[in-house]
């Protein structure tokens, strides 16, 4: 076995959909690279695709690598599936060469470079031979009759979503279905199997749920954002009426009742207001906006605490 060199050009960015299938120009590429890549490095003597070796894995994850960018495990998900899909069908085609070859010599003449030896050519051969095989591959052979074609030519259903998006074909369903009683289901019957029909390869009833919940909590957190900005918006206005009016305040010398400032409402001590400038200051601590400086005629609770006590002063009482 050997790993494909790097392209030329360098590693491709391939872009997926929701549904974790490629799409785009990079998606052809891929797909065109999948078959030559399987039947050079997978012999279709392995009896299941499910028993290749680790070491066939990484060839095929490095090769695949050393072309494109794929990152997420997701994704590396589908392509494998994708090329145990080629891989078997791949296989499929030799079968039915083998059944068709006159006589043993132009079957040996069938055998590929990847098979190591005339004697496992031999052995596969007798094995797709039998009469036991036959009959399981006709059974086979009758369910797929059964099934509707693929009509998406080389496209495929995700590359063709993904185009007919593009062009803002609005005549085009949503993309996270309706989990029950959808209308291929009304046409053609009850589905089999994990995958759903009409989306592609590798997509299933989990994807589109999780899917579905992705778009809706994208919403979700649209609304709440248009939400927090109204807000910001009224806060801001507040603020600014606020500050345009801080001269309206008082008059230097005005007489004024100072309130607790925990909110009980109860009158502590009477007064003057003095300033509300920033800049100003009670004994060196510069005053914050909206504050006040005010001076204390008369207390009423001398134990309530002042709004910003100081290392002298921490109860109205000790501000007379």
């Amino acid at each position: 076995m050997k790993s494909f060199a790097t392209s030329s050009e360098g590693r491709l960015p391939v872009k997926f959909n929701a549904l974790g299938q490629p799409i785009r120009k990079e998606s052809i590429s891929l797909s065109s690279f999948f078959g030559p890549l399987v039947r050079e490095v997978v012999p279709i003597t392995i009896p299941d695709w499910r028993k290749i070796t680790l070491g066939m894995k990484e060839v095929l994850r490095r090769s695949i690598q050393a072309r494109y960018i794929v990152e997420k495990e997701w994704k590396k998900n589908y392509i494998f599936q994708s090329i145990g899909d080629l891989w078997r069908a791949s296989k499929s085609r030799l079968v039915a060469k083998v059944k068709k070859a006159p006589n043993e010599h132009e079957r040996l003449k069938l055998k590929l470079d990847n098979i190591k030896t005339v004697i496992e050519w031999r052995a596969f051969i007798k094995e797709k031979t039998r009469l036991e095989f036959q009959a399981k591959s006709d059974k086979f052979k009758e369910i797929r009759n059964k099934r509707i074609p693929h009509t998406c030519s080389r496209k495929g259903y995700a590359r063709l979503i993904d185009d007919m998006d593009i062009l803002g074909d609005s005549s085009l369903p949503s993309k996270t279905p309706k989990k029950n009683g959808d209308l291929l289901s009304n046409i053609l019957g009850p589905k089999k199997g994990f995958y759903v029909r009409g989306y592609g390869k590798g997509v299933t009833k989990t994807m589109l749920a999780i899917a579905s919940e992705k778009e809706e909590h994208i919403c979700r957190i649209e609304n709440e954002y248009k939400e927090l900005n109204e807000k910001v918006a009224v806060m801001e206005q507040l603020i600014n009426s606020f500050i345009n009016s801080k001269g309206d305040v008082g008059i230097q010398g005005q007489k004024c009742d100072l309130l607790d400032w925990t909110g009980s409402g109860n009158i502590v001590a009477v007064g003057y207001f003095i300033s509300d400038d920033p800049q100003d200051s009670v004994l060196g601590v510069p005053l914050v906006p909206f504050a006040m400086k005010v001076g204390v005629d008369f207390v009423r609770e001398p134990n309530a605490f002042l709004w910003r006590p100081t290392s002298g002063f921490t109860c109205i009482e000790e501000s007379i």
